[in-house]
């Protein structure tokens, strides 16, 4: 009793302290966004953090053509481990569908429809479609600049006139009232300065605006998006078409270079290349997708079937190498198949190395420890229970391990399929 006693001690406290510090990661729609604490820069999104020691760092979020956002976010080992933020545009994008149409900016021509039109100034605009041209306008200072013309000549002209009225009543000794014409057309006057320079501002106005419509980016419509052709390469995967899912996914990673979907199509990719047996590709891919594009949901899939490409090709010690940079390794998954999975590769690992990196083994113990301790009621919570009493039984400690497996026959009598195993184990 009192052993099994401290048996749960030592398992609480493996479960509560792990040593790995804090994990977290950061993503943005678009992807490729500056992230910075003051004024130190951290890397661009999507952005996988580690670090030893709880703190609370203070985010801003960066990307030419969007609003800068910032948050704070208090960084632990058990707090939450991702942010995803959505960037505002500075300027809109517009998307013209009709067929055959020739779109004009500012009547300048800027190709036929279908079009989509990226990065337009803030501002009002005129929208018109002929037969067979569709025309876009600044019409901001339109209407300004038509009623200043208005008012500067009608000003112009009681100006004018104020100014001939007091030059024919002084002509004829009027001197009263050409003062009454002089005062007026000293209003007036300032009347028509102030038109003038009101007009001489819509101008300059409306030129500055024409030349920034001139820096908007045109590019053609093709009726597909990143969506589109990220959910056609989904079902290639769900089909078994690795070769035709890989074609959607690289057209998603060099066609739409800034979507959110790049990451996943990365992932995929390395994935699919797996699957159909082309180790060296799904190499590239999946290293891609675990150092420069590590998201959230899919970085510990991802972590995994590298460490399997470099075991199949042959590269026990690349993997580790990889294994090395990437810890810690947190696994989230109620499941426990992905725990499963987890122990297959770190006691290949283990095995193919040598022998003698025990630490792999202490974290892989580590995560299953987490596993057990968070997820109690799981239908599959005697499996990794078993994965742990193996791992203690074969390489860490023995008695230890005959501990967890009494504990299991204690508890799981019935499960057959578990209490053959434990036997096999304990007999080997």
């Amino acid at each position: 009793m009192l052993k099994k006693l401290l048996l749960y001690l030592m398992v609480l406290c493996i479960a509560c302290w792990t040593g790995y510090g804090y994990e977290f990661f950061i993503n943005s729609e678009p992807i490729h966004a500056s992230v910075y604490s003051g004024e130190t820069f951290l890397g661009k999104t999507p952005l996988r953090l580690v670090g030893e020691e709880s703190r609370t760092l203070l985010f801003t979020i960066r990307k030419d053509g969007y609003e800068a956002v910032r948050e704070e976010v208090a960084l632990t080992e058990t707090g939450e481990r991702m942010r995803f933020f959505s960037l505002s545009p500075e300027r809109v994008s517009i998307v013209l569908d009709q067929k055959g149409s020739n779109v004009l900016l500012n009547e300048v021509s800027a190709g036929e429809s279908p079009l989509v039109i990226s990065g337009l100034p803030d501002g009002t605009y005129k929208i018109e479609k002929s037969r067979n041209a569709i025309s876009i306008s600044n019409a901001e200072y339109s209407h300004s600049m038509r009623t200043t013309v208005t008012e500067t000549i009608f000003s112009g002209l009681l100006f004018s006139g104020s100014v001939a009225g007091m030059a024919h009543l002084r002509g004829i000794g009027d001197t009263m009232n050409a003062h009454a014409f002089g005062f007026a057309s000293v209003v007036f006057g300032t009347i028509l300065t102030y038109n003038l320079f009101k007009l001489s501002k819509i101008s300059i106005e409306e030129k500055k605006d024409r030349i920034q419509m001139s820096g908007v980016s045109v590019r053609e419509f093709t009726g597909t998006d990143d969506r589109d052709t990220f959910t056609e390469g989904m079902s290639h995967i769900g089909k078994e078409k690795w070769e035709e899912a890989v074609r959607q996914f690289l057209l998603v990673i060099n066609l739409h270079e800034d979507s959110h979907f790049v990451p996943v199509s990365y992932y995929e990719a390395g994935y699919a290349y797996l699957q159909a047996g082309n180790y060296p590709k799904a190499l590239q891919y999946l290293k891609d997708f675990v150092y420069s594009y590590p998201i959230y949901e899919l970085f510990p899939y991802g972590v995994l079937h590298l460490f399997d490409v470099q075991l199949r090709l042959g590269r026990p010690a690349d993997a580790l190498s990889d294994y090395e940079s990437l810890r810690p390794l947190y696994i989230d998954d109620t499941s426990g198949m992905l725990h499963a999975d987890y122990y297959d590769r770190m006691v290949t690992m283990f095995e193919k190395t040598g022998g003698t990196r025990r630490d792999i083994l202490d974290d892989l113990l580590s995560e299953l420890d987490r596993y057990l301790d968070t997820y109690r009621s799981s239908p599959n919570y005697s499996k990794i229970l078993l994965l742990k009493g193996t791992l203690l039984y074969r390489w860490l400690d023995k008695k230890e391990g005959a501990f967890v497996f009494e504990e299991i026959k204690e508890r799981y009598p019935h499960d057959t399929e578990t209490m053959r195993e434990v036997e096999r184990i304990l007999h080997e």
